[in-house]
């Protein structure tokens, strides 16, 4: 029997391979270039893709509806001409254009230095004064059709709206008709319930 202390243990001896390591290395560089183009180009392509979604909701955006113009709102006066502290009356008449009409809205403005407003009442017989709203400075006007009279009515260079006012001091009275006033606009309605933006005249009415 062989002496067991001359028996030496086995050793097993790895032997690595240089080409190898710098093939692998290789790959996983090529791999993570890959990775990073294929990250640019599906960024690129959703960049593209939502430049073209915008450009097409921009084209493709509704437009608010335009209400359109027809019928016109003037001021008439007894005279040119008024002494201050006078009380005096302005008239607002309505055209239609042939357009039956159910209802109406009108904005004035006025300086509230210059004039003084006292009164507005209704001077058409088919219409009612249904709502009205006095601010400093301006003036808000809602007609509507007289009750038990629902049959619409076109306005011919009609009288409408009667204002008592008090000149206050010499020059232009300060009474203007306003297109809108906020979110309020004046306007006729028709018997359809069309809105329609009159025409706006201009008061031609001297204080002395």
């Amino acid at each position: 029997m062989e002496n067991q202390s001359n028996l030496k243990p086995t050793q097993s001896t790895v032997h690595h391979d240089p080409d190898f390591n710098t093939h692998t290395l290789w790959i996983a560089i090529i791999g993570a270039l890959l990775l990073i183009m294929a990250l640019g180009v599906g960024i690129l392509v959703h960049d593209k893709s939502v430049k073209e979604k915008t450009s097409m909701n921009e084209n493709t955006s509704i437009e608010p509806t335009k209400v359109p113009v027809g019928g016109s709102f003037n001021f008439t006066t007894a005279a040119t001409t008024v002494k201050a502290g006078q009380n005096t009356l302005v008239t607002i008449k309505g055209d239609s254009e042939g357009k039956s009409i159910v209802g109406f809205d009108i904005l004035i403005t006025y300086d509230p230095e210059s004039v003084r407003i006292n009164q507005v009442v209704s001077k058409n017989a088919e219409f009612q004064i249904s709502s009205f709203t006095k601010k400093l400075g301006q003036i808000s006007v809602t007609g509507t059709k007289t009750s038990g009279n629902s049959l619409a009515a076109i306005l011919n260079a009609s009288d409408l709206v009667t204002i008592s006012v008090t000149p206050l001091r010499a020059g232009p009275l300060g009474l203007e008709l306003k297109e809108n006033i906020g979110n309020e606009k004046t306007k006729f309605i028709d018997q359809d319930y069309q809105e329609y933006t009159p025409n706006l005249g201009s008061l031609n009415l001297e204080v002395l």
